[in-house]
């Protein structure tokens, strides 16, 4: 549940977080409905996801080098409208919540990523966009998405969770999003790059896409310890690729995809159960897109014909 959003500030300039939401900054933006564009609310809300990075960035620098960067960790960005940026998270600035607004669920699109009218939040690539630049780049720990719509294009991710010392973009959740492009050219819901740990993708849609969960770096480490739970794959070539450590897929579901599911790579020790296959349980195999990791427990899963037991062979 949401608070009510109390927009004061305190001695340092810090603003006021909301009851229930956050200890930090609530920030507004919206393509919409920008007033005066200070961000303070939703009257008067940033234009641009970057100048409430920007604002994020200048209230982290309030902190003067502290261990602890509170004047701009744990804030909120209540965001609304066409979101058309590529950006990443400002260094040093942790557990922030982007949260989409909208009404019973993120906003839809047509089959050609047309953004449809209403409420919500969509990201999408701009017009001139960046090859191999991320809608969003998740670069500092703790970071939550929630209820936002990503239209990537060719080439480019809709989130990057990104590692390469000092920087680790782990620890974050992933929530209620939808992951849709128009066609399935390279394009890429979530992508881990350096291998992160300790991430929650839960409830989210990808349709559309060349890869919708897909790790294209292990120069840190493999990508342990994630839970990917309630999530649902689509019309994609390759649903999720990820070379996991002891990481948790669960209760998710699929069509049939070039390729389904492939852990392989990693440390292994992962739990894969209590999914829906769109195949018969003699088609969970290597052959038809399905791999697992090494020492891996797969129980429990729902093919079409029968309960699926057992690392597909």
């Amino acid at each position: 549940m949401t608070g009510t959003p109390l927009f004061g500030t305190n001695a340092s300039g810090q603003i006021n977080g909301s009851l229930g939401d956050s200890y930090g900054p609530v920030l507004y933006v919206s393509t919409t409905n920008a007033g005066s564009g200070n961000g303070r609310s939703p009257k008067n809300a940033y234009r641009t996801m970057a100048e409430a990075f920007a604002e994020l960035t200048r209230l982290e620098s309030l902190n003067d080098g502290g261990p602890i960067p509170s004047a701009a960790s744990n804030a909120t960005i209540y965001v609304s409208g066409d979101i058309r940026e590529q950006l990443e998270t400002p260094a040093d600035v942790y557990g922030v919540r982007i949260v989409g607004l909208f009404n019973g669920g993120v906003r839809h699109t047509t089959a050609s990523g047309t953004v449809l009218p209403g409420n919500g939040a969509a990201w999408r690539s701009p017009a001139s966009a960046t090859a191999d630049q991320p809608l969003l780049r998740l670069q500092s720990q703790g970071w939550v998405v929630e209820n936002m719509l990503f239209i990537p294009a060719d080439g480019i991710a809709g989130i990057e969770i990104y590692s390469a010392d000092p920087l680790e973009g782990g620890h974050a959740i992933i929530r209620g999003c939808r992951f849709n492009a128009a066609d399935t050219t390279n394009t890429i819901g979530i992508e881990d790059v350096g291998g992160s740990g300790f991430v929650r993708v839960e409830n989210c849609f990808f349709q559309t896409l060349a890869s919708g969960i897909v790790n294209t770096s292990t120069s840190q480490a493999n990508p342990s310890w994630w839970v990917v739970t309630g999530n649902r794959f689509l019309d994609n070539t390759e649903h999720i690729d990820m070379p996991f450590t002891k990481s948790y897929y669960t209760w998710n579901t699929h069509d049939e995809a070039t390729v389904n599911i492939d852990f392989s790579g990693g440390g292994g020790g992962n739990f894969v159960n209590n999914n829906g296959f769109d195949n018969d349980a003699a088609n969970i195999a290597p052959a038809d897109g399905y791999t697992a990791g090494t020492g891996d427990s797969w129980q429990v899963n729902q093919a079409n014909d029968n309960p699926y037991y057992g690392i597909p062979a």
